[in-house]
Protein backbone atom coordinates (compact mmCIF):
# COMPACT_ATOMS: atom_id res chain seq x y z
CA UNK A 1 0.00 0.00 0.00
CA UNK A 2 1.41 3.62 -0.95
CA UNK A 3 1.90 5.69 1.66
CA UNK A 4 2.79 9.14 2.51
CA UNK A 5 5.82 10.46 4.03
CA UNK A 6 5.63 13.33 6.65
CA UNK A 7 6.81 15.78 4.21
CA UNK A 8 3.95 15.14 1.63
CA UNK A 9 1.37 14.79 4.54
CA UNK A 10 2.68 18.34 5.61
CA UNK A 11 2.69 19.28 1.93
CA UNK A 12 -0.88 18.36 1.48
CA UNK A 13 -2.29 20.40 4.28
CA UNK A 14 -0.60 23.40 3.39
CA UNK A 15 -1.80 23.11 -0.62
CA UNK A 16 -5.38 22.38 0.77
CA UNK A 17 -5.13 25.84 3.00
CA UNK A 18 -3.94 27.62 0.47
CA UNK A 19 -6.53 26.34 -1.79
CA UNK A 20 -9.24 27.20 1.16
CA UNK A 21 -7.84 31.04 1.23
CA UNK A 22 -7.63 31.49 -2.59
CA UNK A 23 -11.36 30.17 -2.40
CA UNK A 24 -12.60 32.30 0.26
CA UNK A 25 -10.72 35.22 -1.18
CA UNK A 26 -12.25 34.81 -4.49
CA UNK A 27 -15.83 34.45 -3.36
CA UNK A 28 -15.20 37.51 -1.27
CA UNK A 29 -14.15 39.37 -4.38
CA UNK A 30 -17.25 37.84 -6.19
CA UNK A 31 -19.46 39.40 -3.53
CA UNK A 32 -18.06 42.96 -3.05
CA UNK A 33 -18.75 43.12 -7.21
CA UNK A 34 -22.41 42.14 -6.93
CA UNK A 35 -22.60 44.53 -3.90
CA UNK A 36 -20.83 47.53 -6.07
CA UNK A 37 -23.22 46.52 -9.18
CA UNK A 38 -26.71 46.00 -6.86
CA UNK A 39 -25.68 49.55 -5.08
CA UNK A 40 -24.95 51.55 -9.05
CA UNK A 41 -28.22 50.06 -10.51
CA UNK A 42 -30.19 51.10 -7.05
CA UNK A 43 -28.55 54.62 -7.84
CA UNK A 44 -29.58 55.01 -11.41
CA UNK A 45 -32.64 53.54 -11.17
CA UNK A 46 -33.44 55.70 -8.56
CA UNK A 47 -32.47 59.09 -10.22
CA UNK A 48 -34.54 58.74 -12.94
CA UNK A 49 -37.63 58.18 -10.54
CA UNK A 50 -36.66 61.61 -9.16
CA UNK A 51 -34.20 60.50 -6.29
CA UNK A 52 -30.30 61.99 -5.90
CA UNK A 53 -27.87 60.66 -3.64
CA UNK A 54 -27.11 62.75 -0.54
CA UNK A 55 -23.02 63.32 0.73
CA UNK A 56 -23.62 65.87 2.98
CA UNK A 57 -26.85 65.62 5.52
CA UNK A 58 -26.07 69.36 7.03
CA UNK A 59 -29.19 70.33 4.95
CA UNK A 60 -31.34 67.40 5.94
CA UNK A 61 -33.70 68.37 9.15
CA UNK A 62 -32.30 66.98 12.30
CA UNK A 63 -33.94 63.78 12.82
CA UNK A 64 -33.06 62.54 9.44
CA UNK A 65 -29.07 64.08 9.77
CA UNK A 66 -29.18 62.49 13.03
CA UNK A 67 -29.88 58.96 11.06
CA UNK A 68 -27.77 59.46 8.75
CA UNK A 69 -24.74 60.42 10.61
CA UNK A 70 -25.29 56.99 12.25
CA UNK A 71 -22.60 54.62 11.59
CA UNK A 72 -24.86 52.13 10.78
CA UNK A 73 -26.40 54.74 7.56
CA UNK A 74 -25.28 53.29 4.31
CA UNK A 75 -27.37 55.02 2.13
CA UNK A 76 -29.28 58.85 2.44
CA UNK A 77 -31.49 59.62 -0.88
CA UNK A 78 -34.03 62.61 -1.00
CA UNK A 79 -36.13 63.12 -3.68
CA UNK A 80 -36.77 66.87 -4.02
CA UNK A 81 -40.58 67.54 -5.53
CA UNK A 82 -41.96 65.30 -2.52
CA UNK A 83 -39.25 66.50 -0.46
CA UNK A 84 -39.07 63.05 0.58
CA UNK A 85 -36.01 61.20 2.30
CA UNK A 86 -34.47 57.42 2.83
CA UNK A 87 -32.42 56.59 5.07
CA UNK A 88 -31.17 53.20 4.86
CA UNK A 89 -28.80 51.28 7.92
CA UNK A 90 -27.38 47.97 7.72
CA UNK A 91 -25.57 46.24 10.38
CA UNK A 92 -24.30 42.96 11.75
CA UNK A 93 -24.66 41.67 15.02
CA UNK A 94 -22.61 38.75 16.43
CA UNK A 95 -24.11 36.38 19.00
CA UNK A 96 -21.87 33.65 20.92
CA UNK A 97 -22.85 30.62 22.80
CA UNK A 98 -22.78 29.99 26.11
CA UNK A 99 -20.08 28.17 26.57
CA UNK A 100 -18.02 30.37 24.11
CA UNK A 101 -17.12 27.75 21.29
CA UNK A 102 -19.14 28.75 18.52
CA UNK A 103 -20.75 31.94 17.46
CA UNK A 104 -23.27 33.28 14.81
CA UNK A 105 -23.82 36.76 13.04
CA UNK A 106 -26.88 38.16 11.60
CA UNK A 107 -27.22 41.35 9.43
CA UNK A 108 -30.27 43.71 9.78
CA UNK A 109 -31.44 46.17 7.32
CA UNK A 110 -33.62 49.19 8.46
CA UNK A 111 -35.08 51.23 5.73
CA UNK A 112 -36.75 54.56 6.81
CA UNK A 113 -38.45 57.87 4.82
CA UNK A 114 -39.16 60.94 6.37
CA UNK A 115 -41.09 63.79 5.28
CA UNK A 116 -41.99 67.31 7.04
CA UNK A 117 -45.34 68.31 8.49
CA UNK A 118 -46.60 71.70 8.73
CA UNK A 119 -46.86 71.09 12.96
CA UNK A 120 -46.91 71.45 15.76
CA UNK A 121 -47.26 67.62 16.24
CA UNK A 122 -46.62 65.94 19.41
CA UNK A 123 -43.67 63.43 19.10
CA UNK A 124 -45.31 60.42 18.94
CA UNK A 125 -45.90 56.75 17.34
CA UNK A 126 -48.31 54.25 16.71
CA UNK A 127 -46.85 50.58 16.77
CA UNK A 128 -48.10 47.19 16.12
CA UNK A 129 -49.50 45.20 19.38
CA UNK A 130 -48.92 41.46 19.10
CA UNK A 131 -52.10 39.07 19.44
CA UNK A 132 -51.08 38.18 23.15
CA UNK A 133 -50.70 41.84 23.85
CA UNK A 134 -53.73 42.37 22.91
CA UNK A 135 -55.75 39.13 24.46
CA UNK A 136 -54.41 40.30 27.80
CA UNK A 137 -55.39 43.80 27.74
CA UNK A 138 -57.87 45.17 25.07
CA UNK A 139 -56.65 49.15 25.09
CA UNK A 140 -52.94 50.47 26.05
CA UNK A 141 -53.52 53.69 27.73
CA UNK A 142 -55.63 56.31 26.31
CA UNK A 143 -56.83 54.82 23.10
CA UNK A 144 -59.02 56.55 20.69
CA UNK A 145 -62.40 55.03 21.50
CA UNK A 146 -62.20 52.42 18.21
CA UNK A 147 -62.23 48.91 19.93
CA UNK A 148 -60.94 47.13 16.93
CA UNK A 149 -57.86 49.58 16.69
CA UNK A 150 -56.88 49.40 19.71
CA UNK A 151 -56.64 45.75 20.21
CA UNK A 152 -54.36 46.07 16.89
CA UNK A 153 -52.24 49.10 17.23
CA UNK A 154 -50.96 51.14 20.58
CA UNK A 155 -50.30 54.71 20.63
CA UNK A 156 -47.01 55.94 22.48
CA UNK A 157 -46.95 57.58 24.77
CA UNK A 158 -50.15 55.62 25.97
CA UNK A 159 -51.11 58.56 28.68
CA UNK A 160 -50.72 61.32 26.37
CA UNK A 161 -54.32 62.21 24.86
CA UNK A 162 -53.00 65.01 22.62
CA UNK A 163 -51.16 62.06 20.86
CA UNK A 164 -54.58 59.43 21.23
CA UNK A 165 -55.96 62.67 19.07
CA UNK A 166 -53.87 62.58 16.21
CA UNK A 167 -55.46 59.12 15.00
CA UNK A 168 -58.41 60.55 13.31
CA UNK A 169 -61.42 57.89 12.08
CA UNK A 170 -59.78 58.40 8.65
CA UNK A 171 -56.53 57.57 9.80
CA UNK A 172 -57.43 54.83 12.03
CA UNK A 173 -58.83 53.00 8.84
CA UNK A 174 -56.23 53.50 7.14
CA UNK A 175 -54.06 52.10 8.92
CA UNK A 176 -56.81 49.09 10.11
CA UNK A 177 -56.87 48.50 6.09
CA UNK A 178 -53.44 48.58 5.68
CA UNK A 179 -53.10 51.32 3.74
CA UNK A 180 -50.13 53.49 5.30
CA UNK A 181 -48.10 51.82 7.98
CA UNK A 182 -46.88 52.21 11.53
CA UNK A 183 -45.29 55.69 11.85
CA UNK A 184 -43.40 58.06 14.15
CA UNK A 185 -43.45 61.69 14.45
CA UNK A 186 -40.84 63.63 16.41
CA UNK A 187 -40.21 67.43 15.91
CA UNK A 188 -42.84 67.81 13.43
CA UNK A 189 -40.90 65.19 10.78
CA UNK A 190 -43.06 62.50 10.49
CA UNK A 191 -41.54 58.70 9.53
CA UNK A 192 -42.07 55.10 8.55
CA UNK A 193 -40.14 52.18 8.44
CA UNK A 194 -39.16 48.65 6.95
CA UNK A 195 -36.92 46.15 7.79
CA UNK A 196 -35.20 45.52 4.50
CA UNK A 197 -32.87 47.23 1.87
CA UNK A 198 -33.88 49.65 -0.51
CA UNK A 199 -35.62 48.05 -3.66
CA UNK A 200 -35.59 51.41 -6.27
CA UNK A 201 -39.33 49.04 -7.32
CA UNK A 202 -40.57 50.05 -3.87
CA UNK A 203 -39.20 53.65 -3.55
CA UNK A 204 -42.54 55.23 -5.41
CA UNK A 205 -44.88 52.83 -3.25
CA UNK A 206 -43.08 53.71 -0.02
CA UNK A 207 -43.32 57.38 -1.15
CA UNK A 208 -46.98 57.47 -2.44
CA UNK A 209 -47.69 55.55 1.34
CA UNK A 210 -45.85 58.36 3.23
CA UNK A 211 -47.75 61.18 1.11
CA UNK A 212 -50.99 59.48 1.62
CA UNK A 213 -50.23 58.82 5.44
CA UNK A 214 -49.35 62.98 5.51
CA UNK A 215 -52.18 64.21 3.80
CA UNK A 216 -54.44 61.97 6.48
CA UNK A 217 -52.22 64.04 9.22
CA UNK A 218 -52.72 67.60 8.22
CA UNK A 219 -56.37 67.31 7.92
CA UNK A 220 -57.33 66.53 11.26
Amino acid sequence: MFQLGEGSMSDLIAVACVGGIIALAFLAFLAVRSAKKWMAELLEQARRLGWQKVDDPSQAPPVVAEAARSRRSVLLLYHQQRRIWLSWHRWTETSTSGDGRSSSSRTYNLTRYFVALHGPFPDMSVVRRTAIGAFLKARRGVGTGDEEFDRRFAIKPTDSPQAARVVTPPLGHALKTGQVSEFSITSNILGTGDHSQPDWRKLQPHAEQLSHLARLLMSR
